[in-house]
């Protein structure tokens, strides 16, 4: 995609220090959720997107992130989708990755504010939300 390459890293969705932030490592959801490959349990922010993916798919928060993310992970296999809200949008994607970052310092609120925040970053430079952000679009 023409406009990502032309973005700076902290405008850039998929960069490592988005929003200036310091994000993990890009790793596959179904990796991670299996084995608890490195994701805490604890509270913060993720994102999703499509193995080598030019877009976000979603960004979500959590109290429990390790929690969340096998959630999800369940919820994309299972037929009626259940135990994500993104369940069923994301599940059509093939090879999810997610990233994240721990917001330990934050209370609830401040939480969903920040996710707020990031989806309004994302939606400036993309020009839309992550594809399956509010109840998803059929992704092709």
């Amino acid at each position: 995609m023409a406009l990502r390459s032309a973005l700076r890293p902290v405008d850039d969705p998929l960069s490592h220090r988005w929003q200036r932030i310091e994000w993990t490592p890009w790793v596959s959801l179904h990796e991670a959720a299996s084995t608890y490959r490195g994701i805490p349990r604890k509270q913060g922010i993720y994102r999703i997107r499509t193995r080598r993916g030019t877009s976000l798919l979603y960004i979500g928060i959590s109290v429990r992130l390790a929690g969340r993310l096998q959630g999800l992970e369940r919820a994309i296999h299972r037929p009626d989708h259940k135990g994500h809200y993104a369940g069923r949008c994301v599940s059509r994607a093939r090879g999810v990755e997610i990233s994240w970052i721990v917001l330990e310092e934050l209370d609830k609120r401040q939480l969903m504010g920040r996710e707020v925040d990031l989806v309004a970053a994302y939606r400036r430079v993309m020009k839309a939300s992550p594809r399956c952000q509010f109840a998803g679009q059929r992704i092709s």
